[in-house]
């Protein structure tokens, strides 16, 4: 109260100096210069149309910044400069009418001196002076009426007991505009974290607060209104999307709800983050200071202190130097501002921001740079030391260049929110936006999904204790979104990406990836430029790290150690053959995964967004396999064998369907597949049935029940078409080194023997045509796949016959090339020739050459080779060999005319 009387005296002082040196230099003007004779005549209507005038600006101007610039705001306690004109003039009036005429107080022979004093005679004078007392009358009403009503309000109560009562003033702001949000709400309600997520503006009501942010913005106002001669610094740390502004916001809140804001306090909010220079960033500091104080009083006079600062620290040669530029000691200087907001009793709270953006957040080494920012520092310094001024200093980190833990002297830091909170409202998130997906399945396996599973106790400790468990997924999560933005910005872009792509990616997978691309762009960076790297599923070599690991490794020297342990186990999960030391998950776990690329690019699906037609959609052929296990469709069965999604289907029915019913699948596409010849397959094989091979070996079925199942199957389909026997015994009952059997050796033995003696049995040479039927379409290798087996042909066992009842079936196959030579004779050329490989000579270059014999020995004593010859050359005209044939026919029919002689 003292130091605002003080600064009240002195502008009054000040201004009643300012009219009387005006009169004075009015008087010696007037006497000196003559001036024009109209004036008499302008006098005569002027001034009572200006009295009114200023009578209705003063009557109306006590709101808004009309009433600052004008002076009317705070005018008892800091008089506008042009009150100081008004007195002169009036000091001026008084003493040219009351001057004896022959003293001739001035030489001006443009005023009309009878004039002015017939006006004084008549009144006039006291007109306009009471017209002048009516407008200020009618001001101090009004200004009382105000007074009076804040008093009515707060009466009983000093302003630090309202702040400490706990019990602030009826809050009057609208609630039908915000709707009040219980403890955790967003962690609980769905409904409530949506409109969160979509948001981006920050709270600005405490029933919005949903992290503690107003138990801060509270402790901050508190000390807004310190008793002491000097206002304390304030520091509020918060790492970058913290809720800094938030905070902001809340302060002011709680400033209108106390009827303070912009009475007895206002806040001057600066960013220094757009500022290059430190002489940018000191005059938009004082700048923001004064159109700050230009909301209550008229700061022309004022306009100009800035660019005298910075005269001020620039000045060479200390004290002799400012004296001879004229310019006042910088603290002077800085004083006005304090001195002005002093006599309204004001108090500005300098908010300064991005303080780290500005200074960097690098250790204080630099002396260059710590150099450059002795300025700002000082200046900070200064103003902290001013009784109506004070610093609020917003920063990222303590560890800048303006030594913020030296400056202020209270540091409130906004803490990260604890992983339980988060764990919570990741948990919940995700649960609504996968419920919420009607008539969407869901292809992963339950493990996968396990992996971000809250435990079914509401016990905080349960959760607390499986949070902090070894490789931790949401635990992970929560570490890297630690602050509302991070979080917010994470759970939008995987909101986004899921409401475009729902049930066409996988949701875990994307809730992980939007974390990382939140929290850490670097690394999403490198993930996206070695995308390929790590998707691939080749073997990793544990001595050599890969160029991403290497990379990576540099980046997570700077990462705190769990943050560093979350970012792998993040990765771990969402690509499981990154690391050879990696034994989280298995890729085959997450079929819509992003480290998928077999079957579909889950990668760029997430990155492009682009929409997905008919024949890229999951979800059709997932409904197809989820209607077949509940034998409601057979949709899937044409799926299979008809589309070329089967690598899709693949992959999905290896987790969606049980492995039981796998040998169901497989009975019922290879009796499909049995209707359809061996022309329509794309390769050697039918590639449905290896889809349902490969399915098995992901998750093999009981053997008892598969080999029951090979063996039904061949007694159905052997008679009528031997290539898919083939193909079902090729995959089921052979041995291969480089895949395991799914069956043991005695079932494949008997599953040959069994198809063997369907050789013989069902194809007597009475029954020839059948044999010729039961091709199908196959390549001329069939009957000699069938006889054989595979696993002899590989071994280059194929002495004597090839099983027992062989001389039979070799009679049908001759009874079946009389009648059918044309389909017939290039399935016996493999039982009779031999393919090798020689090296040859030509134009003396050395280089390898195919080489087919005629096998005299295989040929006798696999058939009646009188009997064969015969054929042979009775049909060489009717046989049309493909070109991989033919140079084995000509061989044959070579050693066939050789033995019987020229036709």
């Amino acid at each position: 109260m003292i130091i605002r009387t003080s600064a009240t005296t002195k502008r009054w002082i000040d201004i009643v100096l300012l009219s009387i040196a005006g009169a004075a230099g009015a008087t010696f003007l007037l006497h000196s210069f003559p001036a024009h004779p109209e004036l008499s005549h302008l006098s005569k209507w002027a001034f009572p149309p200006g009295a009114i005038l200023l009578t209705i600006l003063l009557s109306t101007s006590n709101k808004g910044r009309l009433s600052a610039w004008s002076g009317f705001r705070h005018f008892p306690s800091h008089p506008p400069t042009w009150l100081a004109a008004l007195l002169g003039f009036a000091l001026l009036s008084t003493y040219i009418t009351l001057i004896p005429p022959e003293a001739a107080p001035v030489s001006c022979k443009g005023i009309d001196f009878p004039l002015l004093r017939e006006m004084a005679s008549q009144g006039k004078f006291g007109i306009l002076l009471a017209l002048t007392a009516g407008a200020f009358t009618t001001l101090i009403g009004r200004k009382a009426s105000i007074y009076w009503a804040t008093r009515t309000t707060h009466r009983a109560q000093s302003e630090p007991q309202v702040l400490n009562t706990g019990n602030p003033p009826r809050d009057t702001t609208d609630r039908t505009t915000t709707q009040a949000l219980p403890p955790n709400a967003i962690a609980f309600d769905y409904n409530d974290l949506l409109p969160w997520i979509e948001n981006d503006q920050p709270i600005s009501h405490p029933r919005l607060d949903a992290f503690g942010h107003a138990r801060i913005a509270k402790r901050i106002t508190e000390r807004l209104f310190s008793p002491s001669a000097k206002r304390p610094t304030l520091a509020l740390i918060g790492t970058l999307g913290s809720g800094k502004t938030s905070v902001f916001n809340l302060v002011t809140h709680e400033l209108h709800a106390l009827r303070l804001l912009d009475t007895k306090i206002s806040v001057a909010r600066l960013s220094l983050w757009p500022f290059d220079t430190v002489e940018a960033a000191i005059r938009a500091i004082l700048e923001k200071i004064n159109k700050t104080l230009s909301q209550h009083i008229n700061t022309t006079p004022m306009s100009g202190l800035s660019d005298e600062y910075i005269n001020a620290i620039e000045a060479a040669g200390g004290s002799w130097g400012r004296l001879l530029k004229g310019t006042r000691d910088p603290s002077a200087i800085l004083e006005d501002y304090n001195q002005a907001a002093s006599a309204i009793n004001l108090t500005i709270v300098v908010w300064i921001e991005d303080l780290e953006r500005f200074a960097g957040t690098s250790t204080l080494n630099d002396e260059t740079e710590t150099d450059r920012l002795k300025p700002i520092r000082s200046l900070l310094h200064l103003l902290s030391e001013f009784q109506s001024l004070q610093i609020v200093l917003a920063s990222s980190s303590l560890n800048t260049r303006f030594d913020i833990e030296k400056i202020a002297r209270y540091v409130e830091a906004i803490p990260s929110i604890p992983p339980s909170k988060t764990a919570n409202i990741l948990n919940r998130f995700r649960q609504k936006c996968q419920s919420s997906a009607q008539n969407i399945i869901d292809p992963a396996r339950p493990e996968a999904r396990a992996h971000l599973n809250l435990p079914d106790s509401e016990s905080e400790r349960d959760l607390r204790f499986s949070l902090f468990s070894t490789d931790n997924l949401m635990f992970a999560l929560a570490t890297l979104c630690n602050n509302p933005r991070r979080l917010k910005f994470t759970l939008r872009s995987c909101h986004d990406i899921w409401e475009r792509l729902r049930g066409e990616i996988d949701f875990d997978d994307v809730l992980a990836i939007s974390a990382i691309r939140t929290a850490e762009p670097k690394i999403f960076s490198l993930i996206n430029d070695h995308i390929d790297e790590l998707r691939s599923q080749r073997q990793r070599d544990s001595n050599n790290k890969s160029l991403f690991a290497q990379k990576l490794e540099k980046i997570l020297e700077e990462r705190e150690l769990h943050k560093r342990s979350s970012i792998i186990t993040i990765l771990n999960f969402t690509f499981p053959n990154w690391s050879s030391n990696n034994n989280f998950i298995d890729s085959s776990d997450k079929p819509q995964g992003l480290s998928r690329r077999d079957h579909r690019d889950y990668w760029n699906r997430y990155l492009s967004l682009a929409p997905l037609s008919a024949d890229e959609q999951d979800q059709p052929i997932l409904r197809a396999i989820k209607a077949w296990d509940n034998h409601t469709s057979d949709d899937l069965i044409s799926i299979l064998t008809h589309t070329n999604s089967r690598h899709t289907v693949e992959e999905f029915i290896s987790c969606l369907i049980s492995p039981n019913q796998l040998t169901r699948l497989l009975s019922e596409v290879i009796r499909l597949e049995s209707k359809l010849p061996a022309t329509t397959w794309t390769a050697s094989q039918p590639e449905s049935m290896v889809s349902v091979w490969r399915a098995m070996h992901k998750q093999a079925p009981p053997g008892d029940e598969l080999t029951a199942t090979i063996r039904q199957l061949v007694i159905q389909i052997a008679p009528s078409n031997l290539p898919l026997t083939h193909a079902l015994i090729h995959f089921f009952a052979q041995h291969d080194s480089g895949v395991p059997s799914l069956l043991s050796d005695t079932a494949i033995s008997e599953i040959n023997q069994q198809f063997h003696s369907i050789l013989s049995t069902k194809f007597p040479p009475t029954n020839a045509q059948a044999l010729t039927q039961a091709i199908n379409g196959g390549n001329e290798h069939t009957l000699f796949l069938c006889s054989w087996g595979l696993d002899r042909v590989r071994s280059g066992q194929l002495q004597g016959t090839p099983f027992d009842g062989w001389h039979t079936f070799s009679n049908t196959i001759l009874t079946a090339t009389e009648t059918e030579p044309e389909i017939l004779i290039p399935q016996i050329l493999p039982f009779i020739t031999t393919h090798s490989r020689e090296m040859v000579r030509e134009a003396n270059t050395p280089r390898w050459r195919g080489v087919i014999r005629f096998n005299q020995e295989a040929a006798e004593s696999l058939f009646d080779i009188k009997r064969l010859y015969k054929i042979i050359t009775q049909h060489q005209s009717s046989i049309r060999a493909d070109h991989e044939s033919r140079p084995a026919l000509e061989i044959v029919l070579e050693a066939a005319h050789l033995h019987i002689g020229p036709k």
